[in-house]
């Protein structure tokens, strides 16, 4: 399911927070298993994921920023080492019919054996698996989170446009913004919090885009669902963009503040309190 073909629109919710409309393509471009989203809603985006690289085009500014991104997007779920996912979640078939975007859909629900995690329900495509929604649950039941397509088909017999839509794109400004690093950060916990391991670094400019150095490491962890990221400066310097805070909004949390006189920022689609515990434990003294 994770290579097949379709062309779709989604909407992505985090529930008292922000709401984008997307229009969603994947196919194979070059022989490359290749994703193409466009923004629908706000700033004109146009997105194009290929493996781990990440082509992210702005029209307005004539730039085009450049990621070596580890985390796949939707209609991707699992991420990491996902043979561990029922250590931490119990899996259960959700009995009750649903269509989404037309198509009849099997729904599952993985509950948390813990309260370091929101609940996570999906629902697939009957006949292909493609995922076609998911929501992120809180202790309360509620769905803090929801990314799901509106319309969609699958293995559309015309063949899908992946085209760069800017032909002038080759004279715009291109922004290196992150690429991959082997060597994780000195005295970097690889487990900070139960189940969430390290998956891979990457060295990132961040929100100093106009930088020609690569100032930050930024840190993916996992337990195959939730992901929790990691920034924090390559030097010891702190950093003046962040106060000490932690901040839940939706299904995000995000906690920030100064270990060892470095500037360190913890956020991930987590409760507030496993962003506390990442926090305090992620770096080993």
């Amino acid at each position: 399911s994770s290579e097949t073909m379709f062309v779709g629109t989604a909407i992505f919710e985090n529930v008292g927070g922000s709401r984008k409309v997307s229009s969603i393509s994947q196919s194979f471009k070059n022989n490359k298993l290749t994703k193409k989203v466009v923004s629908m809603s706000g700033i004109h985006v146009v997105e194009m994921h290929t493996k781990d690289e990440l082509h992210q085009y702005l029209p307005s500014q004539k730039l085009i920023k450049i990621r070596n991104t580890a985390k796949p997007s939707f209609p991707t779920l699992f991420f990491g080492d996902s043979s561990n996912i029922l250590k931490y979640y119990s899996l259960k078939v959700i009995t009750e019919e649903s269509v989404i975007a037309g198509l009849p859909t099997n729904g599952y629900e993985l509950s948390p054996k813990d309260n370091l995690r929101w609940g996570v329900k999906f629902w697939v495509d009957k006949d292909s698996g493609l995922l076609l929604k998911i929501e992120y649950i809180n202790p309360n039941g509620v769905a803090v989170k929801r990314d799901y397509f509106v319309d969609i088909i699958i293995n559309p017999n015309e063949k899908i446009d992946l085209k760069n839509p800017f032909p002038d794109s080759k004279t715009w400004r291109s922004l290196y913004i992150s690429r991959f690093n082997k060597n994780q950060p000195n005295q970097l916990s690889i487990e900070p919090v139960l189940g969430f391991k390290l998956v891979s670094c990457f060295d990132t400019k961040f929100n100093q885009i106009e930088n020609t150095r690569f100032e930050k490491n930024h840190c993916m962890f996992s337990d195959g669902v939730a992901t929790i990221s990691l920034v924090s400066f390559s030097n010891q310097r702190p950093d003046v963009y962040f106060a000490k805070k932690l901040l839940t909004r939706g299904c995000s949390s995000y906690k920030s503040g100064l270990i060892s006189n470095r500037s360190v920022s913890t956020f991930g689609c987590v409760p507030k309190q496993t962003i506390q515990y990442f926090f305090n434990n992620s770096i080993v003294e």
